[in-house]
């Protein structure tokens, strides 16, 4: 059995997980297999997987196993894939890849992100291998700007990793995740094998809940700020149709914020808030968390002072361009 199942769960991009296949086999580290499993209607992802497998099993209609075709043959790991017909949606299909996992160690790759280095994965095992109290290791990112007319060209990209200040804030307590998702997308994530799964509630605050699952019963989490894994950024990313939507941002707040009781500390109530004013959202939303209107009213009232303030400059800026004014 291998120690670290790579759990892909698959959606249309076939371009982007032979990419992350061929990342996979450029690894140093060999102990793995690859679950595939794929909510794509027609056979595009399919095909792609079969073009970088050997020793091609079919089992049935929707799934068949193989090895992944490698330069070494000291590297070429068992791929299972599975199709689901009908698809299971986000996280019905993160899940079924967990469902499928046999390794100690679980590493999700998200099938637009790859590997950065050919030592990434190898580092990811030894966080864990080297903290054995650690429950999850996470890293940096490179975050790459995939071109729609020139999907090969990975040139444009920044690397970023977590403040330290928010890694304090983090290790001091795991719900600080509730402030601002510091860790990261799942893909810049290995954890040890557990029975919790993605809550199927939620689609943007999905992997911030899952993680504060993942650390509830005190497990520590270790951290590498070099950018072990690369993200495919692009306009059809599932974030983007969450980031501007009041409804489920709303919606998201209040269920992770009863879900773990966050109601106790001041700063997640606040936090709350927070959410609820920036996103045009009225007390009556959330007042049935137990938020009070003399918590609310700071909150609002800083925001309309910051909302002024930013038109504020953005007038006088149109007014006297390239003029520079200080407060």
């Amino acid at each position: 059995m291998a120690l670290v199942s790579i759990c892909i769960p698959a959606y249309k991009d076939a371009r982007g997980v032979k990419r992350l296949l061929d990342s996979i086999c450029s690894s140093d580290y060999a102990d793995v297999e690859v679950i595939i499993t794929d909510d794509t209607p027609d056979d595009s992802v399919a095909d792609a997987v079969r073009d970088c497998l050997s020793d091609i099993q079919t089992e049935a209609d929707d799934a068949f196993t193989g090895q992944l075709r490698c330069a070494s043959v000291d590297a070429n790991p068992d791929v299972h894939y599975r199709h689901n017909a009908p698809g299971l949606g986000p996280a019905g299909n993160w899940n079924r890849s967990l469902d499928l996992a046999q390794g100690e160690y679980i590493k999700i790759m998200h099938q637009d992100d790859w590997f950065t280095f050919p030592d990434s994965l190898s580092r990811f095992v030894r966080m864990l291998d080297s903290n054995p109290d650690a429950v999850l290791a996470y890293c940096g990112s490179r975050q790459v700007t995939i071109k729609p007319d020139d999907p090969e060209d990975l040139s444009d990209y920044f690397d970023r990793c977590i403040k330290d200040e928010n890694r304090a804030l983090i290790e001091k307590d795991y719900r600080g995740l509730y402030i601002g998702q510091y860790i990261g997308a799942p893909s810049a994530v290995i954890y040890r094998r557990s029975d919790l799964r993605f809550d199927p509630n939620l689609k943007w605050l999905i992997d911030a809940d899952f993680y504060m699952g993942l650390l509830k019963d005190g497990g520590r989490m270790v951290c590498s700020k070099d950018p072990l894994v690369s993200i495919g950024v692009s306009d059809t990313q599932l974030t983007n149709d969450c980031i501007a939507s009041g409804e489920v941002n709303i919606r998201e707040y209040k269920y992770v914020f009863n879900k773990f009781g966050l109601g106790e500390k001041q700063e997640y109530r606040d936090r709350l808030s927070d959410i609820c004013v920036r996103y045009k959202g009225k007390y009556e939303d959330i007042s049935d968390c137990g938020i009070t209107k003399e918590e609310y009213k700071p909150v609002l009232k800083a925001y309309r002072r910051e909302l002024c303030d930013f038109y504020r400059h953005l007038i006088i800026r149109k007014l006297f361009p390239g003029k520079h004014f200080h407060e």
